[in-house]
């Protein structure tokens, strides 16, 4: 839902003040003094400058740093993955916890010889776009509590360098999402 937002800004002007003086350099230091400001002529451009502290505080709002919050899930995300991952590979029974394909490529993976079968199924869950859209949709948007425009901005971060799965778990919530 949108709604009104304060935005604190400076910007550089221009203009012109008549100065009565005997030289030029006394008419400036009556300039700088206190004389009045004058109605502008014109902008500076390029000098607009956005005060995002005070933003924030007027607002009552913090502005999110996407970039951050992207690798901060994507870690969170792959730790999660291996976590899963020891977890369900160690415990009796796991295969009944698993997908039909999960089990059958553990089983492809330990005829092929896989020591590691934890670190082999967490790299495979971490390419896993299904797996990987459940994790990511909920921790996008508890960060960006429920707000669609940052939700998109920060799986748009975590798409910079995704392996696969990650990047097809990206474009199917920003998809979702929009």
């Amino acid at each position: 839902m949108k709604k009104n937002y304060k935005i604190p800004v400076t910007w550089e002007a221009y203009g012109e003040m008549e100065i009565e003086a005997d030289s030029i350099m006394q008419a400036i230091v009556i300039a700088e003094a206190d004389y009045p400001i004058p109605s502008t002529d014109g902008t500076v451009g390029g000098s607009l400058n956005v005060d995002y502290d005070i933003a924030q505080d007027i607002n009552d709002e913090e502005i999110l740093d996407h970039a951050s919050i992207a690798m901060e899930i994507e870690n969170s995300v792959g730790d999660a993955a291996s976590d899963v991952a020891y977890e369900m590979t160690q415990m009796d029974g796991y295969a009944a916890y698993l997908s039909y394909d999960q089990q059958k490529a553990i089983k492809e993976a330990k005829e092929e010889g896989v020591q590691d079968i934890g670190g082999w199924f967490a790299d495979w869950l971490f390419n896993d776009p299904d797996f990987l859209e459940g994790l990511i949709g909920d921790r996008v948007h508890d960060k960006a509590k429920g707000n669609a425009y940052d939700m998109i901005k920060i799986v748009e971060a975590m798409k910079e360098n995704a392996p696969s799965g990650l990047l097809t778990a990206c474009d199917n919530l920003i998809k979702y999402w929009r």
